[in-house]
């Protein structure tokens, strides 16, 4: 079982209160567990999670980040750095445009398109990472209906019209 964690709030409740009103709001909770802690109100963790309706971890990290890094590094928030989407440059993502709007060179799914990328540009890339720039990034949809085969032999068309 681990210890309690016992913080000294520095900061007073003044500039507590102009934090919380400069951050955004995904990081008030983060303040606003200070001012409960700075004001007297509580130090347990339990309490504060009623009270700022979080998980008992998320205190204890908070807890832990403020103990280690002060205020800076409790209001440090990282979006998406869990997310693989640098992985895709625009070098890469303008020949997968162009593989796109090609109409022989056509992809029929997303995973002909990762397959594709895996063989010729990124040996890691995932499904999720190609699906997400493909529709998102490129607005892509490979499940659209094409005016005509992809495969289809133009000397075959040519004898059709003959006929």
């Amino acid at each position: 079982m681990s210890s309690k964690i016992k913080i000294a709030v520095i900061e007073d409740l003044h500039t507590l209160k102009r934090l919380f009103h400069k951050h955004p709001v995904h990081l008030h909770s983060r303040i606003q567990m200070l001012y409960l802690i700075k004001s007297g109100f509580s130090d347990s963790t339990k309490v504060l999670c009623k009270h700022l309706l979080v998980g008992s971890r998320a205190i204890q990290r908070w807890k832990n980040d403020y103990q280690s890094g002060g205020i800076n590094k409790l209001l440090k928030y990282e979006k998406g750095k869990h997310k693989s989407n640098g992985i895709i440059t625009p070098a890469i993502s303008a020949v997968i445009k162009e593989q796109l709007s090609s109409p022989t060179a056509g992809f029929t799914s997303y995973i002909d398109l990762q397959q594709w990328l895996q063989e010729n540009h990124l040996p890691t890339v995932t499904y999720r990472v190609v699906h997400h720039h493909a529709t998102v990034k490129l607005n892509a949809s490979l499940k659209v209906a094409r005016k005509s085969h992809i495969r289809k032999d133009p000397a075959a068309v040519e004898a059709f019209k003959k006929q």
